[in-house]
């Protein structure tokens, strides 16, 4: 059975949560197979849990659960599609009375808004309903539909805590979630086309304590974002005019649906298709990026349990090509080797001093040159001497000058 990425690290951590509740599994097999392989520490535990997870049956119930999932969701968006368009035809009626404008705007509008702000709310103090109401709602009935067992609880927490943990979880439910919501507004707008196509309306707006103006004002700056993308808007006259009689005006009629439609598209379904596409993105991203957290209470055994007994690493260092060292030190000894044979003692100079300059020189250099002199029989004494007698007589001379 083939699993994607996301699919094999939920199993890997819903066998963790197995092991931790009830004791490690029988994975000799499974070992053996992993250590033989290559890969870092995470693929080999997704690898191991692929392993045992096929074996034991929970890597197809993750299969099973997504299969469920997406048929759930989709009667959802059904539902919700059938919702849009009975809201449409239950604001609108049945022709023989005036649309009053107002309720015909909130009974489309208004639960959508309170929604929306609702999850602007929950997704700025992080709370636990940040991915909304409906989002959650399918979450349940996926979860409700799997069968009963304690390998299904495991598989639930392992999702939870996996996209908990990444904060993937509010983007996951907040993609469902606003995608119900364009389905439903999508309907509504259906249902009006259809409706205000086959039936002849007219509109009114009803008031006791508000003036006109009040109305009028409303109207242009609720129309003004409609109006930018080329819905019409009712003038003044229009608006003053509806709230007398219903207007029966063709313009009339023509401007107010155009503003109602205006209305649904612009402050209905632009907001939540550009809110459903930034959470299917976040989502993506997230789920590509996401690793297992190898600092979890289990994963750290596996990963000792898990490495091979031995693994070649081949050459780390390249070939130098030449020991300095020893090339050195061969360089050295043949320079004293051809300093000793140059002569058996060391020249004497005037007044039977010393001149043993090539033993000075000996004496400053590396001690592999004053082993290799010092094994000469004919010049062993005679540069100490030579260097020390030379030293004394300067000390004496400066003192016998200062004196």
């Amino acid at each position: 059975m083939r699993l994607t990425a996301f699919e094999s690290r939920w199993l890997a951590e819903a066998i963790r949560l197995r092991e931790a509740a009830a004791g490690p599994l029988d994975d000799r097999d499974a070992v053996a197979a992993v250590r033989a392989t290559g890969g870092g520490i995470e693929e080999r535990i997704v690898r191991r849990a692929l392993l045992l997870g096929e074996r034991d049956g929970m890597a197809g119930m993750i299969a099973a659960w997504g299969g469920r999932s997406r048929l759930v969701l989709m009667l959802a968006s059904a539902v919700a599609l059938a919702s849009g368009f009975g809201a449409a035809l239950a604001v609108l009626g049945d022709g023989t009375r005036a649309v009053n404008v107002v309720w015909a705007l909130g009974g489309l509008l208004g639960v959508h808004l309170l929604s929306l702000l609702l999850w602007a709310l929950g997704l700025s103090f992080g709370g636990r309903d940040a991915g909304g109401a409906l989002g959650r709602v399918w979450l349940w009935l996926s979860t409700r539909l799997s069968p009963a067992g304690p390998a299904s609880m495991y598989v639930a927490k392992a999702l939870a805590g996996l996209l908990g943990r990444a904060r993937l979880l509010r983007w996951w439910l907040g993609a469902v979630t606003h995608g119900l919501w364009l389905a439903a507004l999508c309907g509504a707008l259906v249902g009006l086309l259809a409706t205000l196509s086959a039936r002849r309306y007219g509109f009114a707006w009803e008031t006791t304590i508000l003036s006109a103006d009040v109305f009028v004002h409303l109207v242009r700056i609720v129309g003004w974002l409609p109006a930018q993308v080329g819905f019409a808007v009712p003038d003044a006259e229009h608006v003053r005019a509806s709230g007398t009689a219903p207007a029966i005006d063709e313009a009339a009629r023509i401007a107010w649906s155009s503003w109602l439609l205006g209305c649904v598209t612009m402050y209905g379904i632009v907001p939540r298709a550009l809110l459903w596409a930034m959470c299917l993105v976040l989502w993506r991203v997230g789920r590509a990026r996401l690793r297992l957290d190898l600092a979890l209470p289990g994963y750290a055994v596996l990963a000792e349990r898990l490495a091979p007994a031995s693994e070649r690493i081949g050459v780390t260092d390249a070939d130098p090509g030449r020991l300095w060292g020893r090339g050195r030190i061969a360089h050295t000894r043949s320079a004293a080797a051809r300093r000793s044979r140059s002569g058996s003692s060391c020249p004497r100079g005037r007044g039977g001093r010393s001149r043993c300059r090539r033993g000075c020189a000996m004496r400053e250099s590396s001690t592999a040159v004053s082993s290799a002199s010092a094994s000469s029989p004919s010049c062993r004494p005679t540069p100490r001497r030579g260097c020390w007698s030379r030293a004394t007589r300067a000390r004496r001379r400066i003192a016998a000058a200062s004196n």
